[in-house]
């Protein structure tokens, strides 16, 4: 796995569980379903994908598990797929679905979880119904925590391991800390006032609803978690999913006429990583892999170092694995809090369709709320405001602005 040999000492970092991307590549042809390869001793959530489909380049990764996963109307249809490519020719990015640059030597990959657990809701309650929906979309945000966290921890150990293969862990140049979430959905390097986005994150929600001895029905949002989402549920069938106890609905043993309810989310999510790009689109100059950030702590002359793509797709799922059988989710949310770049500083909030113009005002960091949303206060005003994903883009500032 190394160059180097591996001790036990706890400053070395260990080495991935080997998943053998280019295996599959060689050995899986488009629309087969090898099985997924072992992640972790751990046993893994129901949330993890169980099956790969592996291809050379698409258009899209997300475009294609949406496509592979609608061969039925069965709520689990296409439940622990995984699509993942070496090129995107049409890769989707998160505002208004634009297009996310994905060049040859990254990591691109889409999977698909469903979960949901059931309730008992009195019939004639609203109100009731209303936080069955509330704790359904806490079950969304809490999974998308921790899907951010592991794509912040993977791309950290990924760089940290790099570091230490090369004799290069004591840099000071270049500092796997410094990878870090850019709320909500993209993986930035910051060094100083410079920053460099190396991957991002896209989840979308397809919301599917059942009932007894009838056809399923399914509506789709995209969801840009965190975010505000309003949700109609109709009575469902139940049907048992594999979650922590903390992601779980409940039941309300009230001894009233009550009918037995299950939401069903179907999650597509998708992760795109600038692993081994060595050039960037000219239309992109913020973006930096991994191993161009390596290139910055080694010499003019060295050669450019390469990264495994199996190793850093195995550190994602293992990283989220961890996460998902976290049985505090305080403790989730907290980690979530340390990755997330910009806690306590000054920043930017833009509308994003104005992101090339002067409206914006400036404010300061102060924390998550429940809901997922940041929690700024404004500088101008001191009033504190809630920022929604979709509504705005944030830019760290130094105070000196």
């Amino acid at each position: 796995l190394s160059k180097r040999t591996m001790t036990s000492s706890s400053s070395i970092p260990s080495p991935f569980s080997l998943f053998k991307f280019q295996q599959c590549l060689s050995k899986s042809s488009p629309g087969t379903y090898p099985r997924f390869a072992h992640i972790s001793a751990a046993s893994s959530s129901a949330l993890l994908p169980s099956r790969l489909i592996a291809y050379k380049t698409l258009d899209s990764t997300h475009a294609r598990l949406k496509s592979l996963s609608r061969g039925t109307q069965h709520a689990s249809s296409g439940h622990g797929m995984l699509v993942v490519s070496q090129h995107q020719s049409k890769g989707i990015g998160r505002i208004s679905k634009r297009q996310w640059i994905s060049q040859w030597g990254g990591l691109y990959f889409s999977f698909l979880s469903v979960f949901g657990e059931s309730v008992r809701r009195e019939i004639s309650s609203k109100q009731q119904q209303q936080s069955v929906n509330e704790a359904i979309i806490e079950e969304i945000f809490l999974f998308r925590m921790c899907v951010a966290v592991a794509m912040v921890e993977c791309a950290r150990e990924a760089l940290r391991y790099a570091l230490y293969e090369t004799k290069l862990d004591n840099s000071a140049q270049l500092s796997p800390d410094n990878l870090i979430l850019k709320w909500p959905n993209d993986l930035y390097y910051l060094n100083g006032k410079e920053m460099y986005k190396v991957g991002g994150m896209l989840m979308d929600n397809e919301f599917v609803t059942t009932q007894q001895n009838q056809q399923a029905e399914t509506r789709s949002q995209q969801e840009t978690m965190p975010m505000k989402m309003k949700m109609k549920m109709k009575s469902v069938q139940q049907e048992e999913e594999e979650l922590p106890q903390w992601m779980s609905l409940g039941d309300d043993d009230q001894q009233q006429q009550t009918a037995e309810k299950t939401a069903k989310v179907k999650c597509f999510t998708g992760i795109g990583i600038n692993v081994n790009q060595k050039e960037w689109n000219k239309h992109f100059p913020e973006g930096e892999s991994l191993s161009g950030l390596m290139q910055k702590a080694m010499s003019d002359d060295s050669t450019l170092y390469e990264f495994e793509l199996e190793r850093v797709l195995a550190g994602f799922f293992n990283s989220l694995n961890k996460w998902l059988h976290v049985s505090d989710k305080k403790h989730l949310i907290e980690q979530y809090k340390k990755v997330l770049g910009g806690t306590g500083q000054m920043v930017k909030v833009m509308p994003q369709r104005k992101e090339n113009s002067n409206v914006y005002y400036m404010a300061r960091v102060e924390d998550i709320s429940t809901g997922g949303n940041l929690i700024v206060r404004r500088t101008d005003t001191g009033e504190k405001v809630e920022l929604v994903s979709e509504e705005v883009s944030l830019r760290p500032v130094s105070s000196e602005e």
